[in-house]
């Protein structure tokens, strides 16, 4: 589940290479993420492009603001993982450095940043 995209969907990032040293890189006409929001409209977008009809049952969730059920009430993900941070004994820069060094080129091409804290 953890595996950054780029390596499990073979997008040609620095991970994506085979035994032979060969890009493994496919390519990808939609990537959506979820994190966005509004997926039920973007995925009849696809579905109608393909000339498929959308199955019914597919609602409308609400988009990430960014907030944790862990903690306070009003918790943001920066909270929770400051938190995190602390109760693991390293710094946040510690803790950005390692998730950027495991998921750049996630970070790369899907335009992920780190929020301020």
């Amino acid at each position: 589940h953890w595996q950054p995209v780029s390596s499990r969907c073979l997008m040609g990032g620095g991970n994506a290479t085979g035994a032979e040293g060969g890009s493994l890189a496919f390519r990808y006409d939609h990537v959506l993420k979820l994190e966005e929001g509004d997926l039920p409209r973007k995925l009849e977008e696809i579905f109608r492009g393909a000339g498929v009809e959308l199955p019914a049952g597919i609602e409308e969730e609400p988009r990430n603001q960014h907030r944790t059920d862990h903690g306070a009430p009003n918790a943001t993900i920066a909270d929770f993982y400051l938190d995190a941070a602390a109760e693991g004994g390293v710094t946040m820069e510690e803790l950005i450095a390692s998730v950027r060094g495991v998921y750049k080129d996630d970070i790369d091409l899907f335009g992920y940043s780190f929020p301020r804290y």
